[in-house]
């Protein structure tokens, strides 16, 4: 099978090539209705699609925006407050002044404080007798729970009667 196409001319009027030109151009005002009951054609409300046109907004600052200039009697008291190398310099050297003396503790007192205090190692004997201390401690601890078990199953032998 094999298929044949034919060529065929049309003839196009001229007013369909001008109509899309116009298709291209859409309107900018539209009639809709907002209601169902309404049914004038008349009375039917236009809404456009034009967008008004803004101007940009130029905003134009004043210098003082972006740079300070003091005026000679801001600079005089601008000088007054400030403070020089001098003083800083002075205040660096002078003595603290403790306000609340029972609360904030200097470095120097702290360590004079507890230099003296210093725990020291126990000699040679005193370390044997500590641990000879907690040997026997340990032995006596052992000895006694020996003992309450032992006292424990003499009762449980008896039946729970110590008096007989």
């Amino acid at each position: 099978m094999s298929y044949a196409f034919d060529f065929v001319e049309v003839d196009v009027p001229e007013q369909a090539e001008d109509t899309v030109g116009e298709d291209e151009q859409e309107p900018e005002e539209f009639a809709f209705q907002l209601f169902s009951g309404v049914s004038a054609v008349s009375a039917l409300p236009t809404v456009s699609l034009k967008e008004d046109e803004t101007e940009a907004a130029t905003v134009v600052r004043p210098e003082s925006y972006y740079f300070h200039r003091p005026s000679s009697q801001l600079k005089e008291q601008y000088e007054q407050a400030a403070v020089d190398f001098d003083a800083l310099y002075a205040e660096l050297h002078a003595p603290i002044v403790d306000v609340y003396p029972r609360k904030v503790v200097t470095l120097q007192e702290l360590n004079r404080d507890h230099c003296g205090h210093k725990r020291k190692r126990l000699g040679a004997k005193q370390r044997k007798l500590k641990s000879e201390r907690k040997e026997a401690v340990k032995k006596a601890q052992k000895l006694e729970k020996l003992r309450m078990r032992r006292a424990r199953e003499r009762v449980y032998k008896r039946g729970w009667h110590r008096s007989k």
